[in-house]
């Protein structure tokens, strides 16, 4: 049989901590001799594709492919309402690592010193559980009434809730600059605008170059974050999701498909 690597995140070479004292020098092992008995790769993404090939191109002449994940279209979804008198912006899951509150509360703060926001016309809801880190940056800036901590919910009601917001909010960090989470095609699939906050050299950035969904603001840039999100509450844009369905499964299978056929 052969042998298809699929990297959906790194291996030895994420900077993860080992239980066992040789944990580290042991799954290395694993993996070099795995690489070299792959017959073919594949990578969630062209940074973790040449990553891979930067620590392990040397012990490998398989050929290798980017398939992504992907989506199911939820146009026949029915949205879930947040309140219908103001803009509801959704974060889904929880926040860690880079991804924090304070990318967009420093932001939000100045929006609503302006008059831009106010309790009455924005939320942010987020569905997750909120550090205390998170929680104490909101109270700094003054944002309890705008930020409001959701319990986690099912799948399918988290659909209807992306659905019937008006701006998805996605953050991405310098440490996973390779990934492309799940939650990008959970909003991809619901075709509601996004607004990214990611490294510019990150696969967050790419996809949101190559489709028409939103607005992305570099994580490194306070300026720019205000700009943008001034920009999508006052609906400046109109988003085609113009390039979406090349993410869907059906096209991600039929590219999984080329893959194998080529190896065969």
């Amino acid at each position: 049989a052969k042998l298809i690597l699929d990297y959906r995140d790194p291996w030895t070479s994420h900077d993860r901590i080992y239980s066992k004292i040789f944990g580290k020098k042991i799954n290395k092992f694993v993996e070099k001799a795995s690489v070299k008995h792959a017959a073919g790769l594949v990578f969630c993404s062209q940074i973790m594709k040449a990553n891979f090939l930067e620590s392990f191109g040397k012990y490998t002449k398989a050929p290798c492919h980017v398939v992504t994940n992907g989506f199911h279209n939820n146009d026949t979804v029915q949205p879930l309402s947040l309140g219908k008198s103001r803009k509801n912006m959704v974060y889904a899951g929880i926040l860690y690592g880079e991804r924090r509150i304070k990318l967009i509360a420093g932001p939000l703060c100045h929006l609503l010193k302006e008059g831009t926001v106010s309790q009455e016309n924005f939320c942010l809801h987020v569905f997750g559980k909120l550090m205390d880190i998170d929680k104490k940056v909101i109270k700094e800036y003054g944002l309890q009434d705008i930020i409001i901590e959701h319990s986690p919910v099912s799948q399918e009601k988290m659909i209807q809730y992306l659905k019937g917001a008006d701006i998805l909010l996605l953050f991405s960090g310098s440490d996973v600059s390779y990934a492309l989470p799940f939650k990008i095609f959970d909003y991809l699939s619901v075709k509601r605008p996004i607004f990214a906050v990611a490294p510019e050299k990150s696969s967050v950035a790419d996809i949101m170059n190559r489709v028409d969904c939103g607005r992305l603001a570099l994580i490194n840039s306070e300026e720019l974050i205000l700009k943008s999100l001034r920009a999508m509450l006052k609906k400046e844009d109109e988003y085609t999701f113009s390039g979406a369905d090349e993410y869907t499964w059906d096209e991600r299978g039929f590219k999984y498909m080329e893959v194998i056929d080529e190896i065969e």
